[in-house]
């Protein structure tokens, strides 16, 4: 969304995630949040999943650390993955404006 951050800051992204078919066909156990998005490329991120009742929405955190070398524009992208580090559904992503 461009937001304004400084290199070194730490900051947290939450996405609000439906599941649509979640009465009949729940998140799979053990669901982790991918940085990167791809298998083989990705490495687990320090997120939170919080189920809500009725297990269609999901709240989905994240703290990103900006690199200290950072300038410009950046993108994270982020993807849920089941217990065997398989991702699923959409890719997740936040994009910053790095500033000096």
């Amino acid at each position: 969304d461009g937001t304004k951050v400084f290199p070194g800051e730490t900051i947290e992204k939450v996405w609000l995630v439906e599941n649509p078919n979640g009465r009949s066909l729940p998140w799979p156990e053990g669901v982790t949040l991918l940085e990167g998005g791809r298998r083989g490329e990705t490495k687990k991120s320090p997120g939170k999943i919080e189920i809500q009742p009725g297990y269609e929405r999901y709240l989905v955190k994240t703290d990103i650390t900006i690199p200290i070398d950072a300038r410009g524009k950046m993108r994270f992208k982020f993807q849920l993955a089941d217990s065997s580090q398989e991702p699923f559904g959409h890719k997740l992503w936040v994009e910053v404006n790095v500033v000096a």
